[in-house]
């Protein structure tokens, strides 16, 4: 149910972000090294980015990094793909979009 509501505040978009964002911090400490850690590192990523909060987003795609190996195989391959994605678009974007 938390990871429907935090999606639900991200959903309602720019003022809501940091509901969301509470929620997700929660479950992240709440289930680390579990694959629910793992989606709530997720939504804070969308959360950080969405608020232009770079450099918060490439210290959880860090920590994403570093749960990979210790989810089952198909798991890891589906997220190391999105963290791929994900660091390459942030590589991308200008030095001083950090918002």
């Amino acid at each position: 149910m938390p990871f429907i509501t935090a999606k639900c505040w991200f959903n309602l978009g720019e003022g809501e972000y940091d509901k969301a964002l509470a929620i997700y911090l929660r479950l992240i400490a709440r289930y680390p090294e579990q694959l629910e850690g793992l989606e709530a590192l997720g939504g804070a990523v969308q959360c950080f980015a969405a608020k232009g909060q770079l450099a918060d987003v490439q210290q959880r795609l860090v920590q994403i990094r570093q749960l990979l190996p210790k989810m089952p195989p198909e798991i890891r391959k589906a997220w190391e793909e999105w963290v791929d994605k994900a660091t390459r678009e942030l590589a991308n974007l200008p030095a001083n979009a950090e918002g």
